[in-house]
């Protein structure tokens, strides 16, 4: 195994014991620490024999490994930015919603009607 080798296999298990850890706290679920895995899992078999890389872009009418490599960065890429897009809104949208309901109890009890100290109408 070349030095490269080993240094990407030696990070992929430092990556992977921290997925594992954030799974442990529970700041992972058991679906996202099931793709954490398997993307580790490609990437230390690829950094651990490259020609699998290669076998797979042959397999998917792809020149090279890295270009296929490259190719499924960029998707996964977009795949989070679309994701991520999503989520902000959503969470745009409840804090939106949460800001008008509070604003609407703070209104409303502000005008709700007071007891006339004097007794008098």
């Amino acid at each position: 195994m070349l030095p490269m080798q080993l240094i990407l296999v030696c990070l992929v298990g430092l990556a992977w014991w921290r997925a594992a850890a954030r799974y442990r706290s529970h700041e992972l679920s058991a679906s996202e620490f099931g793709g954490w895995y398997l993307f580790w899992l490609v990437v230390g078999a690829v950094a651990a024999v490259p020609n699998l890389a290669s076998r797979a872009a042959a397999a998917v009418g792809v020149g090279r490994g890295s270009d296929l490599a490259v190719y499924l960065a960029v998707l996964l890429a977009f795949y989070l930015i679309a994701r991520t897009y999503l989520r902000l809104e959503r969470l745009e949208h409840n804090l939106t919603k949460l800001v008008r309901d509070q604003a609407l109890r703070d209104t409303a009890s502000q005008e709700a009607p007071r007891a006339d100290p004097g007794g008098t109408t």
